[in-house]
């Protein structure tokens, strides 16, 4: 996106903003460097850590009004407070995984080839895969979640039912295009620009998808499927389209995603923030949650864990639990329209 703007507005050192987590973190510094050189932007860097801001986490989770479990989230909101004291719009590169054929579409293409899985059942196996693919707590649900919760969700059945539609549609017919459809309306459109609106716009800012237009997508959802998933290579033609004016060890890196360090967070800086918060007292009284798995998780024990990721599923609970504390046991009082005497008093005054 950047690259981009700078060809359309060649004399504007435009101010650009990225976070990272700290040095022993996993960064993208140097690649974010790449692109500060090239173009001498005005680069603004953001060390992000828990005592930056556990004690926003409340007024965060509020702001956001979703219980929306994406770690991204915090990042998203301390990162707009910095362009908000230089502009009220931003530009981001939000939409190129779901529109031009990114991360999950390999594993999803696998599934499809070799079928289900031995004694899984027939019905439903790809719908299930899907589910999978996202590495969240879909395999962790029978043992978190309350068993009369699960039962009154509909468990499985209520999740493949949303799915099945979206495999069954007559259009689009390539497979490719048809699991773009599903991760633009339902993580694009319900999670993504959710998540990113909301934050920024908490901020006074205007954040601005330009892969994520309508055009792009009409776009992108008439190209054939070879040329966005290349083989291995994800968004394909993304990467061609710009090679000239993106540094080539941007374009030949393989997909990382901001990778906010959850993991180290729960054994670290806020453990006893996590603990207090996921108390065996307080989740027996919400009702939602095992007490027993949850202190696994914060154990970080490995069996029985589907999939491990434990800060990742932790850093979900605390934002449910932060969200329900807020929007459902203790919501703002409603404001009783005034009497016929307090209305009197108003005009007399």
């Amino acid at each position: 996106m950047l690259a981009v703007a700078v060809q359309q507005r060649p004399n504007i050192a435009f101010p650009t903003f990225s976070v990272h987590f700290g040095a022993e973190y996993a960064r993208e510094n140097e690649f974010v460097q790449l692109m500060v050189d090239r173009y001498h932007t005005d680069h603004h860097w953001l060390e992000i850590r828990p005592n930056r801001f556990v004690e926003q986490m409340r007024d965060i989770i509020w702001r956001l009004d979703d219980p929306i479990g994406d770690p991204v989230t915090v990042p998203n909101y301390l990162l707009a407070q910095t362009p908000a004291q230089v502009s009220d719009v931003v530009l981001n590169g939000e939409g190129g995984d779901p529109c031009f054929g990114g991360p999950k579409n390999l594993s999803m293409l696998l599934a499809r080839l070799y079928g289900p899985l031995p004694g899984e059942p027939a019905s439903g196996w790809l719908e299930r895969n899907y589910l999978r693919a996202f590495q969240r707590c879909y395999q962790d649900l029978s043992a978190l979640l309350a068993p009369t919760v699960l039962a009154e969700t509909g468990g499985d059945e209520a999740m493949i039912a949303l799915l099945e539609p979206f495999f069954q549609a007559d259009q689009p017919r390539d497979f490719v295009n048809k699991l773009m459809a599903m991760n633009i309306r339902l993580k694009g459109a319900n999670l993504i620009l959710v998540k990113v609106e909301k934050m920024t716009a908490a901020n006074g800012v205007l954040a601005l998808p330009p892969l994520f237009s309508r055009r792009i997508i009409e776009t992108s959802m008439r190209c054939p499927s070879a040329i966005k998933l290349e083989g291995s290579i994800e968004k394909s033609v993304l990467k061609k389209a710009v090679w000239d004016i993106v540094p080539e060890p941007i374009i030949a890196r393989p997909k990382s995603g901001m990778m906010v360090p959850v993991r180290f967070w729960f054994q670290g800086d806020l453990r006893r923030y996590g603990k207090k918060l996921l108390s065996p007292a307080y989740l027996r009284r919400c009702g939602f949650f095992n007490p027993d798995y949850v202190k696994r998780l914060l154990n970080y024990e490995t069996e029985g864990v589907p999939g491990l990721r434990h800060g990742l599923k932790l850093w979900m609970l605390l934002t449910f639990l932060l969200w329900y504390e807020q929007m459902v046991e203790t919501p703002l009082p409603v404001q009783q329209p005034p009497t016929l005497k307090q209305q009197d008093k108003g005009r007399l005054a």
